[in-house]
């Protein structure tokens, strides 16, 4: 038999599994591709002004990184992915937009401001160095319009 603390246990961990299972999905779906540009020769991907206020730009869980991360992950020199930027003003912080090969920046009436000095607000990968024996060459195929 349980006690009234081992059933109100049970019901936070069931709520606390409703609210897991239900934010998945949701945190995800701010970076799908949009299937109907396939046929055009790349896929796009619409990084909406409302959820680059709720989430931020850039770093972990920023809405444009993550339709960045989106292209890093699936796009190919034969499909390369489109990211597409809603028109607006951004501000980019400590963590800069990760860049990859195969992607094309659409950013045609957007404003990018960087709030650190020291930062830098665009990158082309993340490793860079002789260290990792990634350099900014090894990334190839991008485009960032309007230039």
């Amino acid at each position: 038999m349980q006690t009234g603390i081992q059933k109100l246990c049970a019901a936070v961990m069931t709520v606390l599994m409703i609210i897991t299972a239900l934010s998945g999905p949701i945190a995800a779906a701010a970076a799908q591709p949009e299937e109907e540009d396939v046929a055009a020769g790349f896929v796009t991907v619409t990084v909406r002004k409302e959820d680059i206020e709720k989430k931020g730009a850039a770093g972990e869980g920023g809405a444009i990184q993550a339709a960045l991360d989106l292209a890093k992950d699936n796009a190919t020199d034969a499909q390369p992915y489109k990211i597409v930027v809603e028109p607006g003003e951004y501000t980019v912080g400590e963590d800069s937009l990760l860049v990859y090969s195969n992607t094309w920046l659409s950013l045609d009436g957007v404003t990018i401001r960087r709030s650190a000095a020291d930062s830098t607000m665009l990158r082309f990968g993340k490793e860079d160095g002789y260290s990792t024996g990634v350099t900014g060459y090894a990334y190839r195929n991008i485009t960032i319009e309007p230039c």
